[in-house]
């Protein structure tokens, strides 16, 4: 379940694309701009839209340095965002827009259950407008509030009635603290005696993460997200569930600092695994 074949309401795709079905969050099909949000070439691959001015820039400019360093602290970076394979530009309605490309990490799961969690309770930049920043804290503000991160959307393959579901931005921003909670129940599938051992798996992936970012101290992650995608037909079989950081338009140097904003989101997110888990 890699794309959504065919064309869109907008026109055809890019030739060789389509839609990427498994997109839960940000940004998508948009005729104004001249972009179809996250497509999928081969399966294999996720295109994702070059934001514009300066943050476009700094996203590459952050998988470049990551994917050619020698630095042991950014290789292990490396192993925990998405595989970077350069940009694209792809031509619509004589219109040129440049993708970054990226590796599908859903690329073969049959019933893939994605969840886009942003980490942080500061989802602005330093240098955002006040506009900005006042709309940021108003987004998701109870759960950021309370758990420092909040959810934007997943999907996920229900074991118990074998229908996928998905839950838009709508669903996170009227989240409740227990919501939140019950939220992570249903993505995980807990109601399948297979669905802790994915749980297990992914909390590892997570504490690597959290062990990382302390240790670190070239970069502030600003709306940087957390992927978790895992697929439900392996759930009788040893989980085959990744966890991966997206999102790098808002990276920022840390000037020898730590990153407390994504260190307690990221935490949060683990203490409140952990207590499902048991």
């Amino acid at each position: 379940m890699d794309a959504d074949e065919g064309t869109h309401g907008h026109g055809e795709f890019p030739s060789g694309t389509a839609h990427l079905s498994t997109q839960v969050a940000g940004h998508s099909c948009d005729n104004k701009n001249y972009s179809f949000g996250l497509l999928v070439k081969s399966g294999r691959y996720v295109l994702k839209p070059v934001e514009k001015e300066q943050h476009g820039k700094r996203e590459i400019d952050f998988y470049r340095r990551v994917t050619s360093t020698k630095d042991p602290l950014l290789l292990e970076l490396k192993a925990l965002v998405p595989e970077f394979y350069g940009t694209e530009i792809l031509s619509w309605n004589d219109s040129r827009v440049n993708y970054i490309v990226l590796s599908n990490v859903t690329h073969g799961m049959a019933q893939p259950c994605v969840m886009d969690i942003k980490i942080g309770k500061q989802t602005w930049d330093p240098y955002a407008t006040e506009a900005k920043r006042l709309k940021e804290q108003e987004k998701y503000a109870v759960i950021k509030q309370h758990y420092s991160f909040c959810i934007p959307g997943f999907q996920v393959y229900d074991a118990s009635t074998s229908q996928f579901k998905k839950f838009g931005k709508d669903f996170g921003k009227n989240l409740t603290i227990d919501g939140t909670v019950e939220a992570f129940k249903i993505f995980f599938n807990l109601s399948h005696e297979s669905g802790k051992a994915t749980l297990l798996h992914i909390l590892e992936r997570l504490k690597k993460i959290v062990k990382w970012f302390k240790s670190q101290r070239h970069f502030h992650f600003y709306s940087s997200s957390i992927l978790i995608a895992y697929d439900a037909k392996e759930l009788s079989n040893f989980p085959s569930a990744t966890v991966t950081m997206i999102d790098f338009a808002h990276v920022y140097p840390a000037n020898g600092e730590e990153d407390l904003n994504y260190i307690a989101g990221v935490e949060k997110l683990v203490e409140l695994l952990d207590s499902i888990a048991v």
